[in-house]
């Protein structure tokens, strides 16, 4: 959520004060700009659309849908003029109150910047915010390239390049906004300007990964690779001590020597207070029709109760991961990082898998309290390697 008072940067935030509405003026200054008031069909559904059920009962004075940077300079400029507080949001991924959504001022959507261009002679593609990485792999499928993108589909672009954006393909590629070539940005004073590792080295290196506070991004240029079928899908196991232990110290070991670049996983546990939920999730995939001996041997083998791992399109993998989404249902998250030992460190591989265990018994303990008390509440943790 943004203030954007004439040549003052995008991401500082400033009191209220007595202020224009952009609601009400910009269908004067841009007529073409399509506005969206509250509790109109289409209002209603873009709140639906939040990961996070808090996100979504905040309520936007009006939802402003450009669709090109053009447009989205105008509006910046004529918040310049006005100074109203506002928000921006793409896929609506991001679980932190304010910060892809608003209450009492106006949100921009980047729903209508969703172009996806493919250039096989330069292998690059030019994605618009507003898509979703399911609709990026839809577009490409049967192109024979894919991008460095989200592991579940539902998940936005715009917020996930400019976080970093941790992929599947990460060990082989890096994050997602390694394979950016260029930004095209729109700045706080309604310039707007392409920015590349030459045209502006220090901004070109902080927009990787240095969020929404340099300007709008309407589109990147990324870098296209070539794709295959790849395999994954899902492990399922119901949750022991034993079990727990013995995912935890496969997940340690996973992240420490990493079998294969082309392989990927998340693990994931949830729980109800009673039991009644009680259980892992794991997903897996390999850049590949079938993983080699030895890369997910050590998850096979603790014995999953459900596997649908097959080999698939990339675009059906991305698809397929979305059943995980749940919206409407989620409400607060936070993350940890853990540095595993130094590989080759006395005891490494023990420390790191005590590491985890100590982590994931103490999200047990201090859980469990509030699963007793909140009917219907369940909670969830995940555990992402980092590769090396």
């Amino acid at each position: 959520m943004f203030n954007v008072p004439k040549a003052v940067a995008a991401s500082l935030l400033l009191l209220h004060g007595a202020r224009a509405d952009i609601c009400s003026t910009l269908p004067i200054s841009a007529p073409d700009i399509e506005i969206v008031k509250p509790f109109t069909a289409k209002w209603s559904g873009e709140q639906l659309e939040y990961w996070s059920t808090g996100c979504g009962k905040l309520h936007p004075s009006c939802i402003l849908y450009p669709k090109n940077a053009q447009e989205v300079a105008a509006i910046v400029e004529a918040l310049g003029e006005t100074n109203e507080t506002f928000a921006i949001k793409s896929g609506g991924h991001n679980p932190n109150l304010y910060f892809a959504s608003i209450d009492g001022g106006p949100l921009i959507s980047t729903g209508s910047l969703n172009q996806v261009e493919l250039d096989t002679a330069t292998e690059t593609a030019k994605l618009g915010p507003g898509n979703r990485w399911d609709e990026v792999a839809n577009k490409l499928d049967g192109s024979g390239y894919s991008i460095v993108g989200g592991r579940l589909g539902n998940v936005g672009v715009g917020g996930y390049m400019l976080g970093g954006g941790l992929s599947f393909m990460s060990t082989e590629y890096g994050w997602a906004a390694n394979s950016v070539e260029s930004f095209e940005l729109v700045l706080a004073n309604a310039t707007i300007i392409n920015v590349t590792r030459d045209s502006h080295p220090s901004l070109f290196k902080s927009l990787k990964g240095g969020g929404n506070a340099y300007g709008i991004v309407t589109s990147f240029t990324v870098k296209a690779y070539k794709q295959g079928t790849v395999w994954g899908g899902n492990y399922f196991f119901n949750a022991t001590p034993a079990t727990d232990a013995a995912l935890l110290e496969a997940v340690a070991d996973f992240a420490m020597h990493y079998p294969d670049p082309k392989a990927g996983i998340i693990l994931t546990a949830e729980r109800t207070g009673l039991g009644a939920v009680d259980f892992w999730t794991m997903f897996l995939y390999y850049n590949g029709e079938q993983p080699p001996a030895g890369v997910f041997d050590r998850f096979k083998a603790i014995k999953p109760w459900s596997d649908t791992t097959k080999t698939r399109t990339y675009a059906e993998l991305v698809g397929f991961n979305n059943w995980a989404v749940l919206k409407g249902s989620v409400y607060t998250i936070g993350t940890e990082t853990i540095p595993m030992p130094s590989l080759g460190a006395a005891n490494s591989s023990t420390v790191a898998a005590s590491t985890l265990q100590d982590v994931h018994r103490n999200w047990r303990d201090v859980g469990t309290p509030a699963l007793l008390k909140v009917g219907g509440l369940i909670a969830s943790t995940a555990y992402q390697p980092v590769p090396r």
